[in-house]
């Protein structure tokens, strides 16, 4: 998918992926565990009963849902800041562009808009770490 196109649980596993929490649809994460422990492993129920979710799985295995970083500012103002990410309202069309430095490239910029602060700069950080197009599971488009 386009980067600059991503929103909602689409963007949120995008910016996932970007900040490195290796996040994975839940059903994904439960054949895994039935294929290493057996047909006989609780998870085998939940591939029937639970919702194939995206999620974010630790290293001891735990399951969290992923954050809505597109949202939240709780959860995207980190990676604004830590991206260093800023802001022009475009007020002819109500969007915002973000733009945030480009690694090894001193004084080149990238870019991204979206209707709102929080989405036009999850999709600059995410297009800034994986690039114009993000592979996703089809599960979640």
């Amino acid at each position: 998918m386009k980067t600059d196109t991503l929103s909602g649980p689409e963007l949120n596993f995008a910016v996932a992926m970007a900040d490195g929490l290796s996040p994975m649809m839940s059903h994904a994460y439960y054949l895994k565990v039935v294929e290493e422990y057996g047909d006989d492993h609780w998870f085998a129920t939940n591939l029937k009963t639970e919702p194939n979710i995206p999620v974010i799985v630790n290293v001891i295995g735990d399951m969290t849902a992923i954050p809505d970083f597109s949202n939240e500012w709780g959860h995207g103002g980190p990676i604004i800041e830590k991206g260093k990410i800023n802001f022009v309202e475009i007020s002819s069309n109500n969007e915002w562009v973000a733009t945030m430095p480009r690694p090894k490239m001193v004084g080149w910029r990238i870019m991204s808009s979206g209707p709102t602060q929080l989405i036009a700069a999850m999709r600059c950080f995410v297009k800034s770490e994986l690039g114009e197009d993000v592979d996703l599971p089809e599960e979640l488009i």
